[in-house]
């Protein structure tokens, strides 16, 4: 009986997920053909073609006839770049590409759900809300933006850990580093999961999490030189205060503190993963699984929130997390934030402007809402790491 309900919830998750992939499939054919018939131009609420032209064009990282590079620098580490890229091996049409890499996202998008389901049976923290990943914004960014593939090399990361296949674990962290940069930012997780287990995992960890970077440094560097190794995070540290964030509000109406706001804010996007690294290397106590998800969290969402710029799609990053440890009762806060970074983008900023007050106002609420989901994890935290230290002081931790 227990087999039978198990195999049935796989099945549910999976079907539930397909169907809303098939969803935004149909919407999106509406809307293509809407356009086409010029019946409502210009609304991306189903599909949006601005990333993926980027993608496609290349921007000069990758040109047909020409080396990797040859032509400019990508805004992306490699791994990114070689997965929007690989449709144009089959077409040179935009719209069979955007299809290739739509229905590419589409399965990433499947199977970071089920993973977000599966890990919390591994791990043994109840079903998760794998069902987050059917808010309208989860899912308009993983079909339409490439944020899903280093949150699904991530989840594998975490759920191969869970099977002790260390080995594997590190390879898929390591590759999730070299499709975006954010992953970097969760290795005190493995390291304190490493910890709390065999201490030789540790060190085999983090050599196979080292081979994807060395790898495709050695090759984009032979290629490229250095710059190609470094351009795409230092693009990004570069990046000024953009539309979009309360930082932009606050340094447009006060433009004299704009170095101390960025000082603040380059230092806030970091300080928590420093803190934890820290910790767990002098720290002899070990935390418990729930402690290191809500620090995970916590550490993505404040990256977030005190980034110069905000890019809608990195809601992705911290949904899987949320979905294991965010309380039930108050799940309607992310359901707030959800429906509040899609009325942003698209919706907002295509019907008045970026300059509106309609989206300006969504930014300023989000960022809110955002505030409310961050003091509810710290609280959660706190008695998470009570619990913790007791359970260290009678000698019995609960991993």
């Amino acid at each position: 009986m227990r087999l039978t309900k198990s195999l049935f919830s796989r099945n549910f998750v999976l079907t539930i997920l397909c169907l809303n992939v098939l969803l935004w499939t149909v919407g999106s054919l509406v809307q293509r053909q809407a356009d086409l018939s010029k019946a409502s131009p210009g609304i991306t609420w189903f599909r949006e073609d601005n990333d993926f032209l980027i993608y496609f064009i290349g921007r000069g990282w990758i040109k047909p006839d020409y080396l990797l590079y040859q032509q400019g620098y990508a805004e992306y580490p490699p791994l990114g770049v070689l997965y929007v890229w690989w449709p144009r091996l089959l077409t040179d049409n935009f719209e069979v590409y955007h299809w290739l890499l739509w229905i590419s996202n589409g399965l990433f998008y499947v199977l970071a759900g089920w993973l977000t389901w599966r890990i919390a049976k591994i791990w043994q923290h109840g079903e998760a809300a794998w069902w987050l990943w059917l808010l309208p914004s989860v899912a308009y960014y993983s079909f339409n933006r490439f944020d899903i593939f280093p949150v699904v090399l991530l989840l594998l990361a975490v759920y191969s850990y869970g099977q002790n296949r260390v080995r594997l674990s590190g390879l898929c962290y390591g590759a999730s580093i070299m499709a975006k940069f954010f992953p970097l930012l969760l290795f005190p997780l493995f390291w304190q999961l490493s910890k709390n287990q065999k201490p030789r995992n540790s060190v085999k960890f983090i050599l196979y999490s080292l081979l994807p970077p060395l790898a495709f440094s050695l090759a984009v560097g032979l290629v490229g030189g250095s710059a190609a190794i470094f351009s795409p995070y230092i693009l990004q540290m570069e990046r000024s205060f953009e539309p979009g964030t309360i930082w932009f509000l606050l340094t447009f109406v006060w433009p004299q503190i704009n170095e101390l706001v960025r000082s603040v804010t380059s230092l806030g996007q970091v300080i928590i993963p420093v803190v934890w690294g820290f910790q767990t290397l002098v720290n002899k106590l070990t935390a418990t699984l729930l402690v290191n998800y809500h620090l995970a969290a916590l550490t993505l969402l404040v990256f977030i929130f005190f980034n110069h710029f905000y890019s809608n799609q990195w809601w992705l990053w911290v949904v899987p997390w949320l979905a294991w440890i965010f309380p039930p009762q108050l799940f309607y806060w992310l359901g707030f934030y959800d429906i509040l970074n899609y009325w942003q983008y698209p919706i907002a900023a295509e019907l008045w402007g970026k300059a509106s007050v309609a989206f300006n106002l969504a930014v300023v609420v989000r960022g809110g809402v955002l505030l409310v989901i961050i003091a509810i994890l710290v609280k959660q935290l706190i008695n998470q790491k009570r619990k913790n230290i007791y359970e260290n002081l009678a000698g019995n931790p609960h991993l």
